[in-house]
């Protein structure tokens, strides 16, 4: 049957002006979640807004209400079609409201409790120490704040304390680097989970009307969880396990005896063996996983303890791989290799952070938010959570069967409204000048540059530079040095037409239409020293660049050596940021020289 994508879709949902109860009931064949009495099944995302050019810090409730209805109506219009019900994070009350009382969405509020580190006094700490009673305490007080404040929200469902915290166990201390190597990260453990038990009983003091639980990474530790969390009310669980996840719910039925929500579980639309976006085996993957949490679900023929999942992710995120920078482009580079994701296993890093989304998002923008296009797993998933898995007997369930046909269909339908809606996306484009060839990013003594090398990145940079150093240039009296200081992970440097506009809101840039090459001599001080080079910077904005191109890495000695990197099928017809530079942290200062960089 054809399924006409539903960009726009008008339904009837319950709604509550208040915040419903929440409650967990064991019966004779499992567990089940009801809200307000009736029974809830979980379907939804681990949901978060970040255009491309923004990365992990971006907040979209920061933004202009106008901006912030146009994202919600984006993503919420389509997760609400496809039968979703829930998000996991926590979003500022009002607009919790909003989203529940105009899509009909739930949430699960989740605070990570300092797995990414956290800022106790005005001081970031990146390795959150567990066994620190202030540590503890500052954690405490942010969840009997997010209580205080969320406990009434209109569709809050349920609490989760952290993120697969249990991956990220670095902190040092004296008691625990005491004990013998192999016990500990088992004590570490420790600290975590009684922190995280004495946090759910205050949760339950400041309100005793939704259930909460913990969000593990898979089922490590799962015996100190029995031992030191009897008093959360089910286990969320991140878990990338194939297209099944073979005993994690018996496991967890057997020893813990509480439900599980799957917080976290999804595959990527990239395969990493043939190069290039892949939606069917992204598709079939995500309809295995959720039959199999439908064949664990109370009275349905399994572990009878699974209340549902939540999908990772919405739509792709563009930052993953660089996390500071290459925020523009959608990487390739697999993060890590799983032998269960057995379509492209044969790749040595074959899962991509940046391709999880179940839709591809679009450089351009419409109503200030950029397109998006489902993919089929979209219509995978909207085919499964259409039906209710509390209204299915266990042969019913075994039937689901993919339907690669319909789903192809589908993302064909998806993929040509796409299309229209990218050639009517406004997008404004003043012509640029055009120049003459060569055109200089930069020549002897820094003089007559087109453009400005004013981008340096992070805030916290790194880099000093001399457009005029005397030492040893490659033609004439001066040439450009830059050095990196010891300290951080990596710095960068931008040359950009007009200075500063990252966000590319101003006209500027060059017409580079008939360039055929891109040429810079370099050296290092020592030899051995490495930079990464790529052209392009964002193509976001009022006035972007119209395209990017990696170059990689070039590899110094202390000889000057030109380098030329060919720009064959590239639009120049504006380039903004014609160079970018990314130096890597040694962890002690180096130097580099570049002369006579160039278009030609």
């Amino acid at each position: 049957m054809k399924i006409l994508l539903p960009f726009l879709i008008f339904s009837t949902f319950l709604v509550s002006t208040s915040s419903a109860e929440t409650k967990i009931k064991k019966t004779s064949s499992g567990w089940q979640m009801t809200v307000d009495a009736k029974p809830f099944y979980i379907k939804g995302f681990t949901w978060s807004h970040t255009p491309v050019g923004k990365k992990y810090d971006y907040n979209l409730f920061a933004e202009s209400e106008e901006i912030i209805k146009a994202a919600l109506e984006r993503d919420l219009s389509l997760i609400q079609a496809a039968g979703g019900n829930t998000l996991r994070h926590v979003y500022p009350a009002k607009w919790m409201k909003f989203i529940h009382e105009n899509y009909g969405l739930h949430f699960i509020a989740n605070d990570y409790c300092g797995r990414y580190g956290l800022t106790i006094d005005g001081e970031f700490l990146p390795q959150t120490n567990y066994s620190d009673p202030k540590t503890r305490e500052h954690i405490k007080q942010t969840w009997r704040d997010l209580v205080i404040t969320n406990r009434e929200v209109p569709g809050l469902l349920a609490y989760a304390l952290g993120n697969e915290n249990n991956y990220g166990l670095e902190w040092v201390s004296q008691a625990v680097e005491n004990l013998p190597e192999g016990e500990r990260q088992s004590a570490k453990a420790r600290y975590l989970y009684s922190l995280f038990n004495e946090i759910a009983l205050e949760v339950k003091k400041l309100d005793p009307k939704h259930p909460v639980g913990i969000v593990n990474g898979d089922l490590q530790y799962l015996d100190l969880i029995v031992e030191l969390c009897p008093d959360i009310d089910f286990l969320g669980v991140n878990a990338y396990r194939g297209k099944d996840f073979s005993d994690l719910f018996e496991q967890v039925k057997t020893k813990l005896g509480k439900p599980v929500i799957l917080m976290e579980t999804g595959c990527d639309a990239y395969h990493a063996v043939e190069k290039k976006e892949d939606e069917l085996s992204q598709a079939r993957m995500v309809h295995d996983n959720w039959v199999d949490l439908y064949r664990h679900t109370s009275n349905n023929g399994g572990s009878g303890n699974c209340l549902g999942g939540l999908h990772f992710q919405w739509a792709d995120e563009w930052w993953k791989t660089g996390q500071e920078y290459e925020l523009s482009k959608h990487n390739t580079n697999g993060s890590w290799h799983h032998a269960r994701y057995t379509h492209d296993a044969a790749a040595d890093q074959n899962m991509n952070e940046e391709w999880f989304g179940v839709c591809a998002i679009s450089p351009k923008t419409h109503n200030g938010v950029h397109l998006i296009r489902p993919r089929a797993a979209y219509f995978a998933l909207t085919n499964l959570w259409n039906k209710s898995p509390y209204a299915l007997n266990p042969k019913e369930i075994e039937k689901l069967v993919f339907q690669s046909e319909a789903v192809s269909e589908q993302s064909h339908d998806s993929k040509l409204k796409f299309e229209t809606l990218q050639s009517n996306a406004k997008q404004s484009f003043q012509p640029p000048s055009k120049v003459s060839l060569p055109a200089y990013v930069y020549q002897e003594g820094g003089g007559e540059m087109l453009w400005s090398p004013s981008g340096l990145m992070p805030e916290k940079n790194f880099l000093s530079i001399d457009p005029k150093s005397l030492v040893k240039p490659h033609r004439g009296e001066h040439c450009l040095e830059v050095q990196y200081n010891s300290g951080g992970d990596w710095s960068g440097l931008q040359w950009q037409h007009p200075a500063g506009d990252w966000e590319n809101n101003n006209p500027g840039g060059y017409d580079l239409t008939e360039a055929k090459t891109l040429s810079l001599w370099a050296r290092g001080q020592k030899g051995g020293e490495q930079v990464s080079l790529n052209m392009g910077g964002a193509l976001t904005g009022r006035y972007p660049n119209t395209t990017q191109a990696d170059f990689g890495s070039i590899n110094l000695t202390t000889e000057w050596k030109q380098f030329t990197f060919s720009l064959d099928g590239k639009d120049l017809r504006r380039i903004k940021n014609p160079l970018t530079l990314v130096f890597k942290g040694s962890g002690f200062p180096y130097r580099v020289f570049l002369d006579d960089i160039k278009f030609e």
